[in-house]
């Protein structure tokens, strides 16, 4: 989990999502063997509504999100940090 550094004061559209994302995190759990399933949602006009991302931070610090396409190439994409939730 990343967080950024607090304000010095206390500020409700900081805190708020930051507690958000505390507590996503606290009810996704994974088991050891468990398969973990990252997909895309759409609505019924095939319009996507949601992604999860699989990121991964490479040993010099760079973040990458992994996606497949159609035909099951895989590729990377840098993703800036301030960008990560």
């Amino acid at each position: 989990m990343i967080l950024p550094n607090p304000p010095g004061t206390y500020l409700q559209a900081y805190f708020a999502p930051v507690l958000q994302q505390i507590a996503r995190l606290l009810t996704t759990s994974y088991q050891k063997g468990d398969d973990i399933v990252i997909s895309r949602t759409y609505n019924s006009s095939g319009t996507q509504t949601g992604e999860q991302r699989l990121v991964l931070q490479s040993p010099n610090g760079t973040y990458y999100k992994i996606t497949v396409d159609n035909s099951g190439t895989v590729t990377t994409t840098s993703v800036p940090k301030n960008e990560l939730l």
